[in-house]
């Protein structure tokens, strides 16, 4: 093994592959967690022969004390050796198996010499004949969301879109929700829905349907977010999934780029009259 590591082999897992290209770059002191289950080996020395001080788990806390400049091809990962700080003990790992504190970066396992990403199990599309589905955008203050009724046996439904300005100057007329309504035309084929001729496909990693006509590259969004893939402009851009708003932002939540999805959990809002229960 390159890694003295512990291995488990879940058959029914979902994994994807890291490109071997990708180089993970740590800046001295910076913050970092482990990104290997169920644990990544500290050494003496950057090297894989080198002695084993300890074992760290999965997802604990460690310092960055420095960097090699130099990359290898360890685990079919490209990256360098960072010497880190743990509790009162320093060593060295492989810097492609760390990940920033509070990233959403997937986790990674060992199958077979290759370190493999652990998607998270998929969830199954809703079956209901009726759907109610959200959908949000947020630029600054000004927020939108879109509730889509939608009804398969009917083939119809109704698209009603509720906007409102969240921020200064806080007044009952800022603050005041802006309701319309049309109908749309509705289909369904399993986990494909078509609203008024736009396509949408299911997404069971994170419980929602994503556009397939508004040029989002989702490849690249997914890459980002899930495998701690570089943004080209710096981490800072990168984009993150927001759960609770059920979209992806690039950089700003505010003011960046967003990419967001259909969903259910977003709820309804009985602030926007248009709304259906």
């Amino acid at each position: 093994m390159l890694l003295s590591i512990f291995v488990t082999f879940i058959l029914s897992c979902k994994k994807v592959e890291k490109n071997i290209g990708e180089n993970v770059i740590f800046e001295n002191g910076t913050n970092v967690q482990i990104n290997l289950k169920p644990g990544l080996a500290v050494r003496i020395e950057p090297s894989t022969t080198s002695k084993k001080i300890l074992e760290i788990p999965f997802n604990e806390s460690a310092q960055i004390i420095s960097c090699k400049k130099n990359n290898e091809i360890l685990l079919n990962l490209s990256g360098s050796w960072c010497q880190i700080k743990f509790l009162d003990k320093e060593g060295w790992v492989f810097a492609p198996l760390l990940r920033l504190e509070k990233s959403n970066e997937l986790p990674f396992r060992v199958f077979y010499g290759k370190a493999i990403r652990e998607l998270p199990p998929e969830k199954p599309a809703p079956l209901s004949s009726k759907l109610v589905l959200y959908q949000v955008s947020i630029q600054g203050h000004d927020i939108g969301t879109i509730q889509f009724a939608l009804d398969e046996k009917m083939g119809k439904g109704k698209k009603n879109s509720c906007r409102y300005w969240s921020g200064p100057p806080h007044t009952e007329e800022s603050s005041q929700r802006h309701c319309d309504s049309s109908t749309i035309l509705y289909k369904r084929n399993g986990n494909e829905l078509s609203i008024d001729g736009k396509q949408y496909k299911w997404d069971g990693r994170f419980e929602g349907f994503i556009s397939l006509d508004d040029n989002h590259d989702w490849k690249e969004i997914f890459a980002q977010a899930f495998e701690g893939k570089p943004h080209p402009e710096g981490e800072y851009n990168s984009w993150t999934l927001e759960e609770s708003n059920c979209r992806f932002y690039e950089g700003d939540p505010y003011g960046g780029a967003e990419a967001s999805f259909l969903c259910e959990k977003l709820g309804y809002d009985d602030s926007c009259q248009c709304f259906e229960k």
